[in-house]
């Protein structure tokens, strides 16, 4: 007995038992996850020389001394929603698979592994991060009112969170910021308040920092009804509209058209024709003036009693001129009546002078004026009776008639008889006409 225990001594120290080097690392010490999302924690391990014998190895993931996952004996056992990769393992990858990750599972792990007699780990932290749900109430301001906008962030971690206001990008400070207050659930709300009166449509924004959040998050209000610069143009706008309406009225309550004499006899009966435009012609008055005198008119058209069938005329004593108002043509606005001024013509008193008409609106005191002066009043000359001047002397017979008080100079006559076949010759003096024949 003794000599075998003594040859196994010597075998140790001759040749003694050579154990595998085992290597166990993570590329990461610290993961940053979002909640309810899939994350591996990774962990690799190496044994030299290999292969790697599964019955001689253990790969235990503990979370605060709390084991998560196991392999051992060619077995894994783990806890709800933890797995390692099966397949893998043999292969030196020992990584940790936590799904839909939530608040609970942050925190330090240790991936332990064991070959054999040697025990090695490595040691990382998962930390979770919740962003922000961000929610500005009101969504929509009413101009030139008062108003409190409430910025709110709601089931965010970790716990620091940071507002800022601004309006067409100047910063502003809030009315009051809340520090975070923990939900049951374990993540933080907080709300920022802001209280303004808008008079622009300048931007305002609420920004939201949190680490969760890959880039700020800007929330806008929109505004409704006007500006104090946009109320004043359009009441500008409304009173511009207003005068140019007034204008255009006061233009279009009245107006004449040119004066048109007809031929003008002296001693007979003559005129002159205009049309009158218009709204509310019963309340327009004419006035007629020879040579800047007022001439008194009679009114001939008109209904008495009816002023808004007829043209306010002035009516004085009666006279040699009469105003005559033919049948009216309506329109849906404006309205027109011609008008004919009558009168007898005398050449002493009408070659020559300058008739004016004026119409003048009672309601817009619009005042229009037409002007013509009378360039030619005709004589239609008086004739006498025909007259031979024949002597016992003359062998041909001679005839004469006086043409007397016509205007103008020029005139002509012709001479016929009956029957015809005569030869007649015709002279002409200044004052007759004399036949010869």
């Amino acid at each position: 007995m003794a000599p075998l225990f003594l040859l196994m001594l010597f075998s140790a120290a001759v040749f003694p038992v050579t154990e595998a080097a085992l290597n166990v690392f993570s590329p990461q010490s610290n993961v940053i996850a979002h909640r309810n999302m899939d994350v591996v924690l990774q962990c690799s391990f190496t044994v030299d020389p290999g292969p790697i014998d599964p019955s001689l190895l253990t790969v235990v993931w503990n979370q605060y001394g709390f084991s998560v996952a196991k392999f051992e004996n060619k077995d894994t056992t783990s806890r709800q929603e933890a797995s390692l990769f099966d397949d893998y393992i043999t292969q030196g990858n020992a990584s940790l698979l936590l799904k839909s990750i939530v608040k609970r599972d942050e925190g330090q792990y240790e991936c332990e592994v064991t070959y054999g007699t040697e025990k090695k780990s490595a040691s990382l932290a998962l930390t979770i991060q919740v962003p922000p749900e961000v929610l500005l109430t009101p969504k929509s301001v009413q101009l030139l009112t008062e108003d409190t906008l409430i910025c709110a962030a709601d089931s965010f971690y970790p716990k620091h969170i940071q507002f800022s206001w601004t309006i067409a990008g100047a910063p502003v400070a809030p009315l009051n910021t809340t520090q975070p207050f923990l939900n049951p659930d374990g993540t933080f709300s907080s709300q920022s308040v802001y209280r303004f009166t808008p008079n622009s449509r300048s931007e305002l924004t609420c920004e939201v920092r949190h680490e969760a959040l890959r880039s700020p998050q800007r929330l806008s209000v929109t505004y409704t009804g006007l500006t104090s610069g946009e109320i004043t143009a359009i009441v500008l706008a409304v009173v511009t509209f207003v005068l140019l309406l007034v204008v255009l009225c006061w233009f279009l309550s009245v107006s004449l058209s040119p004066l048109v004499p007809l031929k003008l006899v002296h001693s007979e009966l003559g005129s002159l024709e205009s049309t009158l435009k218009g709204w509310r012609l019963n309340r327009v008055n004419l006035e007629w003036f020879i040579n800047n005198k007022e001439i008194q008119l009679d009114t001939v058209g008109s209904k008495q009693g009816d002023p808004e069938d007829g043209v306010s005329v002035p009516l004085k004593d009666s006279s040699n001129y009469t105003l005559k108002r033919d049948s009216r043509t309506e329109g849906f606005f404006i309205k027109e009546t011609p008008i004919t001024l009558q009168f007898t013509a005398q050449r002493q008193d009408h070659q020559g002078a300058v008739l004016r008409c004026r119409a003048t609106h009672r309601l817009t005191r619009r005042s229009v004026e037409r002007t013509l002066k009378l360039e030619q009043v005709y004589m239609r000359p008086r004739l006498s009776e025909i007259e031979n001047i024949s002597t016992d002397k003359d062998t041909e017979v001679k005839l004469m008639i006086k043409a007397e008080q016509f205007h103008p100079q020029d005139i002509s006559f012709m001479w016929s008889t009956v029957g015809g076949g005569s030869d007649l010759r015709l002279t002409r003096n200044y004052r007759k006409q004399q036949w010869y024949f």
